[in-house]
């Protein structure tokens, strides 16, 4: 006979989320280092600078490691069911799309820029819409909370 848990499974919506925050960071990370050396109009070199071109390493150094550091502790609270981690990282999300689409706005190539954040903002995308299905209901209010499906 096998043990049963008291912890519950989590839901794949959830893990979707969870592998959405690092494939956030890990594309804005890969965008900076890489892209950027291929064009000067990438989102991620445009983002760093934003603050102006003196505050660019510090940026690096320090923004960087931030958003990794932000997106693990996001992952940890939403798997251990914090109540408020929905919403942070469903905010998280949100302000950074509308980052991307500012720093997309004001750079000298628009479309170029805009065209190497889409698949920063998909991913954004997939976070939120995996951090808000039944299953994610479910998960972060309990069983009897949410309204069983048709």
């Amino acid at each position: 006979m096998t043990p049963t848990s008291d912890r519950p499974v989590k839901p794949r919506s959830i893990g979707r989320a969870q592998a959405g925050l690092w494939l956030q960071y890990g594309y804005l990370l890969c965008d900076v280092l890489l892209t950027s050396q291929v064009t000067n109009d990438s989102f991620g070199a445009h983002l760093l600078t934003a603050a102006g071109p003196g505050l660019a390493l510090l940026m690096f150094l320090v923004g960087l490691p931030a958003l990794g550091i932000g997106a693990g502790l996001l992952t940890l609270m939403l798997g251990d069911r914090i109540a408020g981690a929905r919403t942070a990282a469903t905010l998280a999300c949100a302000a950074l799309a509308v980052a991307a689409c500012a720093v997309a706005s004001v750079s000298p190539a628009p479309l170029t820029t805009f065209a190497t954040a889409l698949p920063w903002l998909a991913f954004q995308a997939m976070t939120v819409i995996n951090l808000h299905t039944p299953d994610a209901d479910r998960w972060f209010t309990g069983p009897d909370a949410v309204a069983p499906e048709p």
